[in-house]
């Protein structure tokens, strides 16, 4: 969720819903920062991010193959995960 995010009644609902299903909710201080954790963006040659989207809210269903990065995220911000 991006902190970012002016609309109340939005933020309010989306931690309400996180609340009432137990599901881990991350923050992140921009919709731009959002946006390109998400991947909404182009990468130019170098791999760097170009023309990010915002985002309010995202939601990661499957994170696929585990990384680095989700691991990081899973220690940072002790979401309690299920094993595979």
């Amino acid at each position: 969720l991006a902190e970012s995010c002016d609309e109340v009644n939005y933020t309010d609902i989306i931690e309400a819903l996180c609340r009432v299903h137990e599901i881990p909710l991350i923050k992140v201080p921009d919709g731009k920062q959002l946006g390109e954790m998400a991947g909404l963006c182009k990468l130019d040659r170098k791999g760097c991010p170009r023309k990010v989207v915002s985002a309010s809210c995202i939601v990661v269903k499957d994170i696929g193959e585990e990384s680095r990065g989700w691991k990081f995220l899973v220690e940072k911000h002790k979401i309690p995960v299920a094993a595979r």
